[in-house]
């Protein structure tokens, strides 16, 4: 009897205990790791993975957005109140429905735009920002002979008809032919119809748009514009 418990507390003694190498503190947990100290990690990591992504979005937003609309003093007399308000309250929802700010150079148009975008930006949003003269040139180098071009004219395109939010700054600013009329009005029906808010400036109205873009696709266009858009003037 004596020798039984000889044995038994020997093999006791035997017994390894496995501290958690954080605290210090017995630990039964995987790797030897006490379970608030392994939540303790897991929080970490997921702290260091979200500055990482924010770091990343806020790289990929000076890659985007031009320097001088990154900065705005939104108290500036010759900036149009309504666009202020705009750039700080306006929210794409989601059933489509973009913006569209029209009026004279100078009141703060791409500006309201711009800072729309940042705040989808960093909120998760996929976005895009082109121009029409953009849209214009890209269209020029379908055919053109240079295979980079071609390719980069092409995802443009692709890209403006798939993004999140599109922005399409100065329409009316670009040279208006109908190659140039089709591929804009391509865009536009795509984006309706898979309900994607296009942003979206001018400085002419939408009779005038529509007649600088054609007879075949203008006032087709800007009723689709105006249909799925909230049209704010200066």
């Amino acid at each position: 009897m004596n020798a039984f418990l000889f044995s038994d507390r020997h093999n006791l003694l035997d017994v390894e205990i496995r501290l958690c190498p954080d605290c210090h503190r017995p630990s039964d947990g995987p790797f030897g790791v006490c379970d608030s100290c392994m939540a303790s990690r897991e929080a970490k990591h997921e702290a260091a993975l979200q500055r990482e992504r924010a770091e990343k979005r806020a790289l990929a937003w000076d890659r985007m957005c031009p320097r001088l609309y990154r900065h705005t003093n939104w108290k500036h007399p010759d900036l149009s109140p309504v666009f202020c308000g705009l750039a700080h309250t306006w929210w794409a929802k989601d059933d489509g429905m973009g913006l569209g700010i029209y009026g004279p150079s100078g009141v703060g148009k791409t500006r309201a735009v711009w800072e729309i975008l940042r705040r989808h930006h960093f909120a998760g949003r996929s976005v895009l920002a082109t121009t029409a003269q953009q849209i214009q040139f890209a269209v020029g180098d379908f055919h053109s002979d240079t295979q980079m071009d071609r390719n980069a004219a092409r995802k443009l395109i692709r890209d403006c008809k798939g993004a999140g939010i599109l922005f399409v700054d100065d329409i009316g600013k670009e040279r208006s032919t109908p190659a140039v009329a089709a591929v804009l009005h391509d865009i536009v029906e795509t984006r309706v119809s898979n309900k994607l808010p296009i942003l979206w400036t001018s400085e002419m109205t939408g009779e005038d748009l529509a007649q600088k873009l054609g007879d075949n696709y203008g006032h087709g266009l800007i009723r689709r514009l105006r249909e799925f858009s909230t049209v704010i003037a200066a």
